[in-house]
């Protein structure tokens, strides 16, 4: 009954049992908000790198307790902060593809390097929040020391497990975004934003766009595990 399920990639096998682990430990008080920091700090640069990339100047990125956070910046025209506030969820959902990439072709060492990079570059320049900071140097303290051990399949346990936080929150927080865009238009974060700079596109309609844009994602990520 279970062969289809036993004759699947081993990556794969693992990559769903870490899912999996995500899945469930999103739902335990801290720990879920606090692996899903990882998450919202990959969307926030996006954010950040959208405006860099498109000539806008970057003040700060704030991460917070409840797992949500905002990148402030400044766009210097239209076309700049409609791309800006468009790349957060995309940047989280490509960064994700990106890695099981990485995994499928065994090259887990990408995956620590970007990730590092990600948490320096983020204390140096961007995260200037109390608990962004704080969250910043647990987080990467407990990465790093774990790459320290130069343990081949444990470093290869961690970008799984990163990997599955990008799978799971990518899709569950824009589905929270389209939900909200319908409950609350004028407060659904990301899909908002789109809508006051486009003005004739609903919010409900970005959120639509963005939760697809996980959803094809996911499986993309599955769809490149079975190739």
């Amino acid at each position: 009954m279970f062969d289809w399920f036993t004759n699947l990639p081993n990556d794969l096998l693992i990559f769903l049992f870490f899912v999996a682990l995500v899945y469930g430990l999103t739902k335990v008080p801290v720990i879920g908000k606090y692996i899903s920091v990882y998450n919202t700090l990959v969307h926030e640069v996006g954010h950040v790198l959208a405006a860099i990339f498109t000539g806008g100047k970057v003040q700060k990125i704030k991460l917070f307790m409840s797992a949500g956070g905002v990148a402030q910046h400044r766009s210097r025209f239209w076309l700049g902060k409609l791309l800006t506030s468009f790349a957060g969820y995309p940047t989280a959902s490509a960064t994700m593809l990106l890695f099981v990439y990485f995994i499928v072709i065994e090259r887990f060492d990408l995956v620590l390097m970007i990730s590092t990079a990600l948490f320096l570059v983020s204390f140096i320049f961007w995260v200037r929040n109390t608990y962004g900071m704080i969250w910043l140097v647990s987080f990467a303290g407990i990465f790093i020391g774990l790459l320290w051990l130069d343990i081949t399949i444990l470093n290869q346990y961690i970008v799984y497990f990163l990997t599955a936080i990008l799978f799971v929150d990518s899709i569950r927080t824009s589905l929270e975004i389209l939900i909200l865009s319908f409950k609350n238009p004028n407060d659904a974060g990301d899909a908002t934003s789109m809508w006051k700079s486009t003005v004739i596109i609903p919010p409900q309609l970005w959120g639509l766009i963005f939760y697809g844009i996980s959803l094809g994602a996911g499986y993309l990520a599955i769809k490149l595990f079975l190739s």
